[in-house]
């Protein structure tokens, strides 16, 4: 009782000592704009610092292109909703706005040039003549508040003082009254340890800290709601060890906001509150280099996509650890046009202020090439180097009912000679399959064990490199631990308990993923089954290679001129090359017949399913050692 109520007075002081620095600060009411993200100083230095071609300069220079296309445009911003009166997918609406306002703000705020003036102008006046910015849908709301907070910030002495009153009311109204809300439908995200917090709380914290002078005790509420609830958040998402539970793609979102908020909180309070001292929260940065394999393909592992296209908050974390090596796969990027795909481009605000802090000068990829972490996705990835074809492995635990989760637990990926030897096929598109969910009364979301979620041929566990038992689904529930870790010059290694995913068909379930000798890798599964029952075991690997039954056993898998060998000891198996044809399955989602999921055997991505089945006589236990050389 003696240590909670210890626990509960750190918290308390913590917040107070946020609020009396928030409240009694006068500096703070009376601070000029421009104030936050990059402030009125920051500007006058970077003007003298964008003409060149290093890290700084190519930032600049992808800022004011899209500033370039923005500006262009023709698009009115009169609406968030459709003829039907049905808000819009945010990725069509509030995203480009955003983009749009940050990035023509910036423009002018560097070049004093006209056009970028008018059409922020322009933009402007359009958002905040809506009736609202979708506050059912709160990550619309957070993303428009923090665009307008920020726009407004910046082009505050240009701005007529009729627009200025505009703004501050909608911030107000649109934005800090919406987060007072008592419908639990507007503000349910303050309790969720995920993007969505993180996303909304950033909003919200940067619109209060724009017009806090205005109205101080309600900016204030909000600050404090937001250093709360977050500070909950971000111990559970990225402690103890930096692994962010939704992988690459969406770490890049959520943290995005996150550094973010933190960013305004220093530049206008000159602190964050501790927040960024939670536990793993610095080292997540090491998470995202580490998940990047050969040809900036990522450990794509749940709803991801494969290439990694942008990271700008790792400029943050390279600043705050003093480590610009955390940065090179970051400037492999840097030259590609792709760096500019991103939704959310406006955001290399972000990582032009934290660049521009730092000699980027010459950069070494990072002597570590092990890396392992605890947490709610427990992981183990490893690589002989950072080349194109080196080798990289990855191995993950968790469970699946984790937000964007699949049954894929236990699943690994490994590339090498630049090709994927072993890989995760990317995410379902959900535009092609949630109307077919909701017809059938599901929820795309619902991760229930019953959920219509798992029929989805890329969500259930056959589809993914782990294991499957009587053609059971996994306990989604379950959570899958890593117990242990290897690290050697001879092995590298992940050791996971999948027992729990099998509700009783196996007594013991343990897999161990190995990197041997820089050069191969080796899958252990120690499987035992029940005393009074057999089991019947799927070893499943999904590959871009093209699989062949080889006559002396094993399987081939081919690739250009590179081939490996799959092989099994340990006991008897049947090795298998299943179909890649969503026709062939029967437990899809289906209109009229034909599976309304995304074709896996066709375009650039042809993934090829193949592995082995073994039946387990009760109270047998096998070791069975798989070889990919």
């Amino acid at each position: 009782m003696k240590r909670i109520l210890v626990c509960l007075f750190i918290l308390l002081g913590a917040a107070a000592y946020c609020n009396a620095v928030a409240l009694k600060s006068e500096k703070i009411a009376k601070k000029y704009h421009s104030r936050m993200v990059i402030t009125d100083e920051e500007f006058k230095q970077l003007k003298g610092m964008v003409g060149g071609d290093d890290v700084v300069g190519k930032l600049h220079k992808h800022i004011m292109d899209v500033a370039d296309v923005s500006v262009a445009s023709k698009v009115r911003y009169t609406t968030l909703k459709d003829e039907n009166d049905v808000y819009l997918n945010g990725k069509k609406t509030a995203r480009p706005l955003a983009v749009r306002l940050i990035t023509c703000s910036y423009a002018y705020r560097m070049t004093g040039k006209k056009q970028y003036r008018d059409k922020v102008f322009q933009d402007l006046n359009d958002v905040c003549a809506l009736p609202d910015w979708h506050p059912e849908g709160f990550l619309d709301l957070a993303e428009i508040a923090a665009a307008v907070s920020i726009s407004y910030d910046w082009m505050y002495d240009v701005l007529p003082k009729k627009m200025r009153n505009m703004i501050v009311l909608s911030l107000k109204e649109k934005a800090l009254d919406q987060s007072r809300s008592k419908r639990k439908r507007v503000t349910w995200w303050y309790d969720r340890k995920g993007n969505w917090n993180q996303v909304c709380n950033a909003g919200l914290v940067c619109a209060a800290a724009a017009i806090y002078e205005f109205y101080p005790e309600l900016a204030q509420e909000v600050i404090d709601d937001a250093i709360r609830t977050n500070t909950i958040a971000v111990k559970t998402i990225y402690g103890p060890d930096g692994a962010y539970p939704e992988g690459a793609v969406y770490w890049g979102y959520g943290t995005q906001f996150q550094v973010l908020m933190l960013t305004v909180l220093e530049d206008v309070f000159n602190t964050d509150c501790g927040i960024s001292s939670a536990p793993g929260f610095l080292r997540t940065g090491e998470f995202i280099t580490s998940i990047r394999g050969p040809k900036n393909m990522h450990f794509n592992y749940a709803d991801n996509g494969l290439i990694a296209s942008y990271a700008y908050p790792l400029y943050y974390f390279a600043y705050k650890n003093n480590d610009p090596s955390m940065l090179y796969s970051e400037m492999k990027l840097l030259d590609q046009k792709s760096y500019t795909r991103s939704g959310h481009k406006g955001y290399m605000i972000l990582a032009i202020k934290y660049a521009m802090k730092m000699n980027l000068d010459s950069l070494e990829g990072a002597d570590k090439k092990f890396y392992s972490a605890q947490g709610n996705v427990p992981l183990m990835i490893c690589r002989s180097g950072w080349s194109d074809n080196d080798h990289f492995l990855g191995v993950k635990g968790g469970r699946g009912c984790e937000l964007h989760g699949h049954m894929d637990a236990g699943m690994f990926v490994y590339y090498a000679d630049g090709v994927r030897w072993a890989m995760d096929i990317r995410a379902e598109n959900y535009d092609n399959v949630r109307p077919a969910i909701q017809a059938r009364g599901g929820k795309l979301f619902d991760m229930s064990q019953n959920s219509f979620r798992w029929s989805l041929f890329r969500m259930n566990c056959r589809q993914h490199n782990t294991l499957t038992v009587n053609d059971k689904n996994h306990n989604v529930n379950q959570k899958v631990e890593m117990t242990a870790t290897e690290n050697t010059p001879e092995r590298m290694s992940g050791t996971f308990n999948l027992t729990p995913l099998f509700d009783g068909d196996l007594e013991k379930a343990e897999r161990t993923a190995s990197l041997c000798d820089n050069n191969y890798i080796e899958i252990k599964d120690v499987l035992k089954a029940p005393a009074d029952r057999p089991a019947h075991v799927r070893w499943t690997m999904v590959t871009a290679a093209v699989p062949e039954l080889a006559s002396d056993g094993g399987i081939i898998l081919t690739s250009g001129e590179a081939s490996k060998k799959l092989t099994v000891q340990g006991g008897k198996v049947t090795y298998k090359i299943w179909s890649n044809n969503l026709e062939d399955y029967d437990y899809l989602l289906r209109e009229n017949g034909k599976p309304v999921e995304t074709p896996v055997n066709s375009g650039a991505e042809i993934a090829r399913i193949c592995g082995y089945e073994i039946d387990i006589p009760a109270g047998a236990e096998l070791s069975l050692v798989t070889m990919l050389k």
